[in-house]
C-alpha cells in the first residue's frame, strides 16, 4: 500500500462525516464501509447518530421475482438506474400476493385471514390477529384485504407484541379496520362508509380517501369518521369509468396533501394498463374543515410511487436518476380463469405530470409463465447494521 492509499484510508473523520452528509442510499453507506476498517467505523458511529434521518431519507425500490424464479427468494430492482440488485432476500411466501408494504415491512394474508408482517432486509416477522370473515374460498383470500398501512415501524422495537398501530382496508365494500397498539382484535371504522382506496397519517391526523374522492379524518380511538371532502357526484354518476381507475393519498415533501388518480384503460379480458395520472391538492379552511380538491400542474420536484404499497413520495433532487414531476406507477396485472386466479407480467412505468408521458420498463418476457405479483418496498436497517 503506498502513501496516497494510506492518505485516502485515514482521512480526517469530519471530511468522511460531510461525504455521509450525502448519501442517501443504504447501499451508499454500505459501499462506504466497505473501503476500509476507518470510514467503517466512522460510518457505524454516523449511523447511531442519525439513524431517523437515514431511515426516511430512502428510495422506493422494487421488489421482483428472482432471475430463475426461486420459489423463497425475491431481488430489488431500482427503477432510477435500472439496475437489478441481486441480494436473494429471504421470504417464505413468496408466490402470494402482497396486501401491504410500510416502513420496509410487507404484508401478506393467508386463508384463515391471518396477517403475517415480514421485513427481509431484518429478517423479521410479526403476525397479527385475523381480521375478518373469509369468503371461504380457496382461491380469494387474498384479495380480501387491499392495503395494510403501520402507524408505527415494527423495527423500532424490540418486542413481538403488537406496541405499533395498524390500518387495513379490506372486504368486499373496502371498508376500514384499525388494530390498537396492544390489541388482540380488530375494530371497524363506520361501515357505512365504504369503497376506500388508501390511507396516511398526515399533521397527526390519520386520513383515508375513497374511489370517489371523499377523504375523511379517523378517530382511532372512537372509531368513527369526519368527512373532510365530500364524494365528487360526477365520479359517482360514472361508476362504470371509475372502476378502471385508482386513487392514492400522500404527503409532498413541502407538506401538502395530495390526491393522485390513476386512470387505466382496458386492454383484454380482466386486464388493464395506465394511461395517464391526474394529481390534486387539498385546500382547507381549518385543520378539521371543510375542503375541496384542486388540480395540481406540476409537483414540482417530488416524485410518488404508487401500488399497493403505502404511497411515498421522495426529493427526486435527492436521489441521482430519479425523476421530479413524475409518478413511478406498478400494476399488477390479474386474470381470473376456472375458479383460480394468475398473476400476469405486470407493467412497471414513470408519468410525467407535465407532458402526460409514459416510460415503460420491460423487467420479463411477456410469455413466461405467470410471475407472483410485485410491490415497492422501503429499505430499512438498524443502527448497528451495514
Amino acid at each position: 500500500m503506498d502513501s496516497s492509499e494510506r492518505d485516502w484510508s485515514w482521512l480526517l473523520e469530519e471530511i468522511l462525516n460531510s461525504i455521509l452528509d450525502n448519501l442517501v442510499s443504504v447501499f451508499d453507506h454500505a459501499r462506504f464501509s466497505l473501503v476500509c476498517k476507518h470510514w467503517s467505523s466512522v460510518a457505524k458511529q454516523y449511523r447511531r447518530r442519525q439513524f431517523m434521518k437515514l431511515l426516511n431519507r430512502q428510495l422506493p425500490l422494487l421488489l421482483i421475482p428472482s432471475k430463475h424464479n426461486q420459489r423463497y427468494e425475491r431481488n430489488l430492482y431500482s427503477v432510477t438506474d435500472d439496475k437489478i440488485y441481486d441480494l436473494h432476500l429471504p421470504l417464505k411466501d413468496n408466490s402470494r400476493r402482497y396486501c401491504g408494504s410500510s416502513h420496509g415491512w410487507l404484508a401478506t394474508v393467508d386463508k384463515n385471514m391471518i396477517i403475517t408482517l415480514r421485513n427481509p432486509f431484518l429478517n423479521q416477522t410479526r403476525l397479527l390477529p385475523p381480521i375478518m370473515e373469509s369468503w371461504k374460498t380457496s382461491y380469494m383470500h387474498e384479495f380480501d384485504v387491499s392495503r395494510v398501512v403501520l402507524y408505527n415501524n415494527p423495527s423500532l422495537s424490540t418486542s413481538d407484541n403488537i406496541n405499533y398501530n395498524v390500518v387495513a382496508i379490506s372486504g368486499v365494500n373496502r371498508t376500514l379496520e384499525i388494530l390498537k397498539s396492544g390489541s388482540e382484535t380488530w375494530t371497524y371504522v363506520d361501515k357505512t362508509l365504504d369503497f376506500f382506496q388508501d390511507i396516511v397519517y398526515y399533521n397527526d391526523m390519520l386520513l383515508a380517501v375513497d374511489l370517489f374522492g371523499r377523504l375523511v379524518c379517523i378517530d382511532a380511538e372512537n372509531s368513527n369518521c369526519l368527512v373532510i371532502v365530500a364524494r365528487e357526484e360526477t365520479m359517482i354518476t360514472h361508476l362504470s369509468r371509475c372502476l378502471g381507475s385508482s386513487v392514492y393519498l400522500v404527503k409532498s415533501s413541502e407538506g401538502k396533501l395530495m390526491m393522485i388518480r390513476r386512470i387505466m384503460k382496458e386492454v383484454g379480458a380482466y386486464k388493464y394498463i395506465t394511461q395517464r395520472f391526474r394529481v390534486y391538492q387539498l385546500l382547507q379552511s381549518s385543520k378539521y374543515g371543510k375542503g375541496e380538491w384542486v388540480e395540481m400542474k406540476s409537483m414540482g420536484d417530488d416524485a410518488v410511487f404508487v401500488g399497493d404499497n403505502e404511497t411515498v413520495c421522495v426529493p427526486a433532487a435527492d436521489f441521482p436518476g430519479c425523476k421530479p414531476n413524475s409518478i413511478y406507477f406498478i400494476g399488477n396485472n390479474v386474470k381470473y380463469c376456472g375458479r383460480m386466479y394468475y398473476f400476469q407480467p405486470y407493467e412497471v412505468g414513470s408519468f410525467n405530470l407535465e407532458d402526460g408521458s409514459i416510460s415503460r420498463h420491460y423487467l420479463y418476457d411477456q410469455c413466461t409463465k405467470p410471475l407472483p405479483p410485485s410491490i415497492w418496498i422501503v429499505p430499512t436497517l438498524r443502527g448497528d447494521q451495514l
